[in-house]
């Protein structure tokens, strides 16, 4: 029988080609194998930790969308729905989930409809003045929605703002979990075609920098509705920079912005804010992307 002969080795690149294979086959197959359970996800240097323990008070910030305005009777406060720290169980807001693995929560909603980021410092000062250890953030819709584009709030004035407010935050100990701007220009494709949503719009003026002049084709109109979601898009950015530069902060990846509302999302009063249907979307789709909480201790 004739003497075996030792296979030569493969070339350099070669080995190292096969190397980055097998690495990107482990890769695939953990991919494969399905989603983390909610106790096992991974830390990301972006969002930090997911899984934490459940916070003992949280607050939410923002504007008239956390405050459920329009949803329940004409031009008031909803609260009770908020897709934050509402009770109502239509919602299942995040409050009413975290009471599952901590009974006794205290939820505080700090939102303030008309609001816009200016208001944001002043908003953690208070939150940290209640102790808050966990803070929801939905803010910089007022920003874009303005009277006429000039009015809108300029990019690094909303970076300043947003900035303090989370630095004032950490300063505190709190977690905090980030929420995108809505894409309004989705709220005028879903309300455009609707005559009843057209004269609401034309009554009491909402968010005319995106609103005015709903069903024109004009270059004028177009290019004014591109402007306005682009500064959306903007304060998006921001908000995400921001957050990844400030300790246990969580962004939203956007989820909010992306998601195109249905006709039952809006208000049925102004055809703008979020219905009781919105709110309870809106805490859905956010629920997936904040902290998976455990109970604390």
């Amino acid at each position: 029988m004739a003497p075996d002969r030792q296979r030569p080795r493969p070339p350099v690149r070669l080995r190292r080609t096969r190397r980055r294979a097998a690495v990107l086959a482990a890769v695939l197959v953990s991919a494969l194998a399905g989603p983390l359970s909610p106790g096992a996800a991974p830390a990301s240097a972006a969002t930090g930790p997911r899984t934490v323990p459940a916070p003992a008070v949280m607050a939410v910030l923002g504007d008239s969308i956390s405050r459920g305005f329009d949803a329940c009777l004409p031009l008031q406060d909803c609260p009770d729905v908020s897709w934050s720290t509402g009770s109502n169980p239509a919602v299942a807001s995040h409050a009413a989930r975290l009471r599952t693995v901590a009974p006794g929560l205290v939820a505080t909603n700090l939102a303030v409809s008309g609001a816009t980021s200016a208001l944001l410092p002043a908003m953690a000062a208070a939150a940290v003045a209640a102790r808050a250890d966990y803070v929801e953030v939905l803010m910089g819709a007022n920003d874009a929605c303005r009277p006429s584009e000039a009015q809108m709030t300029p990019v690094e004035t909303f970076r300043a703002n947003y900035s303090a407010a989370l630095t004032r935050l950490a300063a505190g100990g709190a977690r905090v979990f980030t929420a995108s701007v809505p894409d309004v220009e989705a709220v005028w494709r879903v309300g455009k075609d609707v005559p009843a949503a057209r004269a609401i719009w034309e009554s009491f003026r909402p968010c005319q920098t995106m609103l005015a002049n709903p069903l024109s084709t004009a270059r004028a109109d177009r290019e004014r509705r591109d402007r306005v979601r682009e500064r959306i898009q903007d304060y998006n950015a921001v908000i995400s920079q921001v957050c990844a530069a400030t300790p246990n902060c969580r962004f939203d990846h956007r989820a909010v912005f992306k998601h195109e509302p249905t006709l039952a999302e809006l208000s049925p009063i102004d055809f703008y804010h979020p219905s009781v249907e919105g709110q309870r979307t809106l805490s859905d789709r956010l629920w997936e992307e904040t902290y998976r909480f455990r109970p604390a201790g």
